[in-house]
């Protein structure tokens, strides 16, 4: 029985996909769209031991899940860790998938974690929280730094907090500045 190794470039729209075999000869190549059942039906020759890498993207959710529940055994490749490994100059989308499948037949894709299905929406719920709570802090720095620019450097991050349109009015600050300081504030809420 053939092993063969597959290395899939995903992309938002298409995937060029790229298998194979032991030897490392290209045995099957194919740019398609990004739709499981033609990815599935590009695969189906090589049902009989084929492994599959494929790039971790912001959009991998949909073809790791896909390719699992189909009984295929997939790797996530961690993206700093292949760009370490293969830093090259010249980049393709066949060449990245020609790389990926090589790098999985000798052993050295930097693997990624793929997390469990039904844990994703909550961690990817608080990867957002803590991008909003991280922006809300950058907006309270970017109002204090305005206030100390115009020596109004003595208020508390507690009473920053509580600044409303009706604050920035009554301060002695130029007016675009005011405005600029309430889009902050309505930024924040």
């Amino acid at each position: 029985m053939a092993t063969f190794y597959c290395g899939i470039d995903l992309h938002a729209k298409s995937s060029q996909i790229c298998v194979i075999d032991e030897e490392g000869r290209k045995v099957g190549e194919a740019n398609l769209k990004n739709d499981l059942s033609l990815i599935l039906e590009f695969l189906k020759p090589f049902d009989n031991d084929l492994h599959i890498v494929i790039e971790s993207t912001i959009n991998w959710y949909w073809i790791v899940d896909g390719l699992a529940e189909a009984g295929y055994k997939v790797k996530l490749a961690h993206t700093l860790g292949l760009y370490m490994i293969t830093g090259a100059k010249v980049k393709t989308d066949r060449r990245d998938a020609f790389k990926l499948a090589k790098l999985l037949r000798m052993g050295e894709i930097p693997e990624a974690y793929i997390y469990p299905k039904e844990k994703r929406p909550l961690r990817d719920l608080l990867r957002r929280r803590a991008g909003l709570v991280e922006e809300r802090a950058s907006c309270y720095s970017s109002l204090r730094m305005q206030f100390i620019r115009y020596n109004l450097n003595t208020m508390s991050l507690n009473a920053l907090k509580h600044l409303n349109a009706d604050d920035i009015d009554s301060m002695p600050l130029p007016e675009k500045l005011k405005t600029y300081c309430k889009m902050i504030l309505d930024r924040i809420e």
